[in-house]
């Protein structure tokens, strides 16, 4: 079991290695075929930083275990949202923005929503069980690329945040970060999955809880630190608008297509923790436009962080 923890540590720390190699990689081809900053950044590099969570979905996918595979996308927005906004918040308050809160926030809501509602669209029309069908998948997309068109028409009028910097490197060194960083990605991935149900195998756990709580947290943990060091530097809300970016991305893109690619059942008992994930969505929410308006307090971070481990408590005992 001990064996288990360390092999997913070390496909973990491979997994992030290769999504850093291939970002990096895939930005200075971008940069040095004279695609501007501000496309890069939408682009390239939105990818990018969900392609930890990709990866494991679609192994889990091809590996027929989809409740892990759907587990890991609840549980990195629930783990988002009330874990590390929390603990971020609970070092140093965070002030919203005004885009966070008019529009972002109540479109990751949506999302959530919409996740629920396209989950449960087969049994709502009478069927025995949930379906991801191929046209619940292509729905998921549509919304995602609207989103993105939303995100380029803000940064085209000034309004969205500031494009990221890529670093360009030779062409050969470009090329060989990409290949390189796809291998770790392939090898990481199956590492990080095969000793994951291993363990839930071992621990007599359901495939679902190894993706709501270990590959969840593992895919967060360099959020949380990131988010935690931004905050005792008094910039946690610059956390935010990647935190509920990567809400949105997880559903709509990851979901989205590998449900486009190959459709699968759902487990409708984890329609506890999509709802659990709309309801960290909708307290953000109400933390946001109530109260301390537009910020979310210390007190209020710290009630975000006793909200997921009263989570983490109610999967322990559902196993």
């Amino acid at each position: 079991m001990l064996f288990s923890f360390l092999l997913i540590t070390a496909g973990l720390t491979i997994l992030y290695f290769g999504a850093d190699l291939l970002i990096k990689g895939a930005s200075s081809i971008a940069r040095r075929f004279g695609l501007s900053l501000l496309v890069i950044s939408i682009t390239v590099i939105a990818f990018g930083t969900s392609v930890p969570e990709f990866v494991v979905n679609i192994f889990s996918d091809l590996k027929g275990v989809h409740d892990l595979a759907i587990g890991n996308i609840i549980g990195s927005n629930i783990v988002n949202v009330l874990l590390i906004l929390g603990v971020a918040a609970s070092i140093s308050k965070i002030k919203l923005s005004n885009k966070a809160v008019k529009a972002e926030i109540p479109f990751a809501l949506f999302v959530m929503l919409l996740f629920f509602l396209l989950a449960n669209d087969g049994f709502l029309a009478g069927e025995i069980d949930g379906m991801f069908s191929r046209k619940d998948g292509m729905i998921l997309l549509a919304t995602f690329f609207l989103f993105i068109y939303y995100t380029f028409v803000l940064f085209q009028t000034g309004r969205g945040r500031k494009p990221a910097e890529v670093c360009v490197y030779p062409t050969w060194l470009s090329l060989l970060m990409v290949v390189f960083g796809i291998f770790c990605l392939y090898f990481g991935g199956t590492i990080l999955i095969d000793n994951a149900l291993l363990l839930s195998r071992v621990l007599g756990l359901s495939n679902a809880f190894a993706g709501l709580m270990i590959v969840s947290l593992g895919t967060s943990l360099p959020e949380l630190a990131v988010a935690t060091v931004a905050a005792s530097q008094r910039r946690a809300d610059v956390v935010v608008g990647s935190i509920i970016g990567s809400n949105i991305a997880n559903v709509l893109w990851i979901v989205g297509f590998t449900s486009t690619l190959m459709p699968f059942e759902f487990n409708l008992q984890m329609n506890t923790d999509i709802i659990v994930g709309i309801a960290a969505t909708a307290l953000l929410l109400i933390i946001a436009l109530t109260g301390h308006k537009k910020v979310i307090t210390k007190n209020e971070g710290r009630i975000m962080v006793v909200c997921y481990l009263l989570y983490l408590v109610y999967l322990i005992w559902r196993g």
